[in-house]
């Protein structure tokens, strides 16, 4: 029987209050970036609080992972932290550039055919309108694998990746080359939950989270059967 590693109880309050900033924009998935504003009073309070959360369960989960894998890696080769560490990162910036040419073929074989028919409906829409999504100068400061299932069998393994960073992130009209968003091309934090599951002997990608919460952090699971 699987038992997820349990953490000490956190306020299911601290959980709802403590999210990541407003979002703008729209990078691969539909979400945003980080807003730049300055909190003042208690909402920089809550912030410092929150983001000191973060770090914490990142780093705590994180750490367990790595020690999970190494042990799982012994009897499963697929299981090898520094490759999923490379794939997870790969596969964030083929996904970005993916979005930006509104073409879900150019990913296909590192996604699950649900996560290639629902972008790919979302990107036919920007098609539509006249919309395109442009990302650049891409700086990843932080991926890190915060979840891991590891089921007996190999049809339900699974890893999640926290990926944080900066990018420009704006929106143009494909017709007048108008920006929409972002006019200035600012460059802006982002934060975003890979989830990746097990096709027979590869990883692919199955879901984008961009609005990603200490919640969400909290309950990535550690399973091991």
């Amino acid at each position: 029987m699987c038992k997820p590693i349990e953490y000490k109880k956190i306020s299911s309050t601290l959980i709802l209050v403590f999210v990541l900033n407003g979002m703008t924009y729209a990078r691969a998935g539909g979400g945003g970036s980080s807003g730049g504003g300055a909190s003042k009073g208690i909402g920089a309070i809550i912030s410092l609080i929150n983001l000191g959360l973060i770090i914490y369960f990142v780093y705590r989960k994180n750490k367990k992972a790595k020690k999970l894998i190494e042990d799982i890696h012994t009897t499963d080769s697929l299981w090898d932290y520094d490759k999923m560490i490379d794939f997870a990162s790969h596969t964030f910036s083929r996904m970005q550039n993916a979005w930006m040419e509104r073409n879900m073929e150019l990913v296909k074989d590192i996604v699950t055919e649900r996560l290639y028919r629902e972008f790919q409906k979302e990107l036919d829409w920007q098609k539509v309108k006249h919309e395109q999504n442009i990302i650049e100068d891409i700086e990843l400061k932080k991926t890190e694998i915060i979840g891991i299932e590891d089921h007996n069998g190999k049809d339900a393994d699974s890893f999640t990746v926290y990926i944080k960073g900066r990018l420009v992130d704006y929106t143009i009209s494909d017709k007048t080359q108008k920006v929409y968003t972002n006019s200035s091309k600012s460059s802006s934090s982002f934060v975003d939950l890979y989830y990746f599951v097990r096709q027979e002997d590869k990883w692919v990608l199955d879901r984008v989270d961009n609005k990603v919460t200490l919640g969400k952090i909290y309950k990535a699971k550690e399973i091991v059967d």
